[in-house]
């Protein structure tokens, strides 16, 4: 078995406030997202899995107790599944 972390930095601007930050960290994780699904169907049986939770949408369904708008899309979080990211980060890239 093979395992390949991505990871990724997010920055703020300094002078940018919460709501613009979370909005350009949503686009980042989308982004990131989208590149790691192509990854997922190259590499035949591979299983994506995130960071958080899902960020798909604006404001999810799931919530209001509605189906998933996009079930295809759903991935599982490390945390999830057990799994310590901040550890994970730690061991590997040395990043506290």
């Amino acid at each position: 078995r093979t395992v390949l972390v991505i990871a990724d930095r997010f920055y703020p601007e300094k002078d940018m406030n919460y709501i613009d930050a979370w909005k350009a960290l949503f686009e980042r994780k989308k982004i990131l997202f989208d590149y790691t699904l192509d990854l997922e169907k190259e590499y035949e049986g591979s299983v994506l899995l995130t960071a958080g939770g899902c960020h798909m949408c604006e404001s999810c369904a799931r919530k209001d107790g509605l189906p998933c708008r996009n079930p295809e899309l759903i991935r599982y979080s490390v945390e999830s599944l057990g799994g310590d990211v901040g550890k994970v980060v730690k061991n590997l890239f040395d990043i506290e």
